[in-house]
């Protein structure tokens, strides 16, 4: 598996990490979470709650059946990844975010699928045509999304792109300087209880 670093100041990434992803099916973490995984041998589905949920996996299609979930940039244009970065921006999840009182810090990782396996993968398509229509109020991002239907065996993931991406708290402006402390404040009294 090679492993890849990367380092960004927040308006240099967008493009740079786009040009590493596209053409891939890669599943995105935090660093914390992908030495965990990559400790226990496999990326785990999270249809028991193993893990935290964010705000979008408590209704997600993918962990209600026990799939891994990944984004699939191999075939889509620029108009649908537009739309899929606007429903879930996998270039820095608000919720893998790090605040200081200096900047916010994002430490991702992008583990990026074998083309081995790759015939496994099922698509919002193939659900559709197996299930029918989805359930009412499943989460998915039906232009990229796509998913593993089992635990992920690590020996499955070719690449991995650990990235940090670095940007300053907007201390010249007032407003956005607040929002951006009280986020600080509440980061801070949800690791302290």
């Amino acid at each position: 598996m090679k492993i890849i670093k990367k380092e960004y100041i927040y308006k240099e990434s967008r493009d740079d990490l786009l040009a590493q992803l596209r053409g891939k099916v890669f599943h995105v973490t935090t660093h914390h979470t992908f030495y965990s995984m990559q400790a226990s041998g496999f990326i785990g589905h999270n249809k028991e709650e193993r893990f935290p949920l964010n705000t979008t996996s408590e209704n997600s299609l993918g962990r209600k059946r026990g799939w891994v979930c990944f984004f699939d940039l191999r075939n889509i244009s620029d108009e649908d990844l537009e739309w899929t970065l606007r429903k879930y921006y996998f270039l820095e999840p608000d919720w893998f975010t790090r605040y200081t009182k200096e900047d916010t810090i994002s430490e991702l990782a992008y583990l990026i699928l074998d083309d081995s396996a790759l015939s496994k993968i099922i698509s919002i398509e193939d659900v559709k045509k197996n299930e029918g229509q989805t359930q009412i109020y499943e989460h998915y991002v039906p232009e990229a999304e796509v998913w593993y239907p089992s635990d992920v065996p690590f020996s499955l993931v070719k690449e991995v792109l650990l990235v940090i991406i670095q940007r300053k708290a907007p201390k010249d402006k007032p407003w956005l300087y607040a929002h951006h402390m009280d986020a600080y404040e509440k980061q801070q009294n949800k690791s302290g209880s």
